[in-house]
């Protein structure tokens, strides 16, 4: 072969060499093109996945709830109002409320004359106390002041925050440093006498019609219905336990003038009109 035919032959080889080049760079190209879209439909794909998760979980909480309101919070509502004897009531009111909640201890706290918050209902279920007040049984928590000597609201207590404010107020561990803002001595104190410890505090207030606190319901350590673990007490459960202290609250006001001859420690205008 001649040099100019080796010449063009060499150039014809490098020709093609280029070629493949460029070709094998554009399908690499094309390849992590294809695999960065791969990978982000791969991560849209897990965000739907996790979504629908998410929907299917907010699905059958709604169905949960709604069952619970068919069957449970709306005949128990019927036979609170139905319900006249007093202390009963009462014991009605705070099993529920400890029941649907799935907490293990609560306190039904009630307005007296006197400005005070008196605690009438202590259930306890891991120290097996119940200690009904009605009854003349000795509380271990004393009646709260309202306002301290000066005639100052007294809002540092949690119970008796919520009595001033009229807000639900939801501590997911008084034990924290977020908690700080309100005065938990009592229970703490409570938790070093009986050898308990209290984490969760759930606090609602019972108001009339005309939006004035006559009570306040005390809910303590929620704990997951499946697995027992002590948790936060959820919105969902507090929405839950609101309504119920809503039915309470007109139970109550009900069940007392039905007894007009009894004259209750918590004896305080829980009338729906002035």
């Amino acid at each position: 072969m001649s040099t100019q035919n080796q010449i063009i032959v060499a150039g014809l080889m490098v020709a093609v060499l280029l070629a493949l080049y460029v070709a094998l760079r554009r399908s690499r190209r094309t390849a992590e093109a294809q695999a960065s879209t791969i990978g982000n439909l791969t991560a849209q794909l897990r965000d739907t996945e996790t979504l629908l998760a998410q929907r299917a979980t907010d699905l059958t909480a709604t169905r949960e709830q709604a069952h619970h309101l068919a069957h449970t919070i709306i005949p128990l509502s019927l036979a609170m109002t139905a319900e006249k004897d007093y202390p009963r009531l009462q014991r009605m009111i705070l099993s529920a409320a400890q029941t649907f909640c799935h907490a293990d201890a609560g306190t039904l706290y009630l307005r007296t004359a006197d400005e005070h918050l008196d605690p009438v209902l202590l259930h306890n279920i891991s120290l097996g106390l119940l200690l009904d007040g009605s009854d003349g049984e000795l509380m271990p928590i004393p009646p709260l002041a309202l306002y301290d000597a000066a005639g100052r609201p007294n809002q540092r207590n949690i119970t008796t925050y919520t009595a001033h404010s009229g807000q639900s107020i939801n501590v997911a561990e008084i034990y924290s440093e977020a908690a700080a803002q309100y005065d938990f001595s009592g229970p703490k104190a409570f938790d070093l006498t009986m050898d308990y410890r209290a984490h969760s505090f759930l606090t609602i207030p019972l108001k009339n019609n005309q939006s004035s606190v006559i009570g306040v319901l005390q809910l303590i350590n929620a704990h997951d219905p499946h697995t027992g673990e002590l948790v936060a007490f959820s919105a969902e459960v507090q929405e839950m336990a609101e309504a119920l202290a809503a039915v309470a609250a007109a139970a109550l006001i009900v069940a007392q003038r039905e007894q007009p001859q009894r004259q209750p420690a918590s004896e305080v205008d829980m009338d729906f009109e002035d």
